[in-house]
């Protein structure tokens, strides 16, 4: 995707995002349609039996460890047989290195709004016990942040074929991140589309990051 693509489709996510805060800190939570939409994900049996792994891919542990293995390959480059050029991967390492920066900020990000998670007497089932404020969702937001990275960098990493593979299941990961939240009462659907917005907004920052660090001076 070109330079101008990026900066433009960031800053639409990032008042994207400014609009859906401000509503949420003014209205608070739940917006109307997060408790029906909540009780319709929360009753797929498939997301209940699947919610583990999922919620699991999304903590700071796992995309670390997925990022320093990303990076490490992409540092021993022709050494493993990769095919990107050396700008290419200087490029991919900046990336990553700058959505595992940004990863950080989804926490701070909640100080905003300063919305309350779903409770039993919301009416919807709370599965496991969360702390801290709701919106925007911290693991969307990461998920967003490092599967978006990781599927934008993956033909560099892997290539051509593996990569196409690996951008398959990153992009899975993102769609299937927010109905994860949902389905164990951690988010309300709007708390996990703040997660998207953000997300996005701190993935194209990356992206923007990579392409301005790993260019030739």
């Amino acid at each position: 995707m070109r330079t101008t693509a990026v900066r433009r489709l960031t800053l639409i996510a990032a008042l994207a995002a400014m609009a859906l805060t401000l509503l949420v800190a003014w209205h608070g939570s739940p917006l109307p349609g997060d408790s029906r939409i909540t009780r319709d994900v929360q009753d797929i049996d498939p997301l209940r039996r699947n919610e583990g792994w999922l919620n699991a891919l999304g903590t700071l542990p796992v995309e670390v460890s997925i990022v320093l293995l990303a990076v490490i390959a992409l540092a021993a480059g022709p050494g493993l047989g990769l095919e990107g050029t050396e700008r290419r991967r200087t490029a991919a390492i900046w990336t990553l290195v700058a959505a595992l920066a940004l990863r950080l900020l989804g926490d701070p990000l909640k100080q905003i709004a300063l919305s309350p998670r779903p409770s039993a007497e919301d009416g919807v089932r709370i599965l496991h016990h969360f702390s801290g404020y709701g919106f925007p969702s911290g693991h969307v937001y990461g998920d967003v942040v490092i599967y978006g990275a990781l599927a934008a960098v993956a033909s560099t990493v892997s290539g051509r074929a593996a990569g196409a593979a690996i951008r398959v299941l990153c992009v899975a990961v993102i769609v299937l991140s927010g109905p994860a939240r949902v389905v164990v009462g951690a988010h309300w659907p709007s708390d996990c589309l703040g997660g998207y917005l953000s997300g996005a907004t701190a993935l194209g920052l990356a992206l923007l990051a990579g392409s301005r660090l790993g260019s030739p001076r």
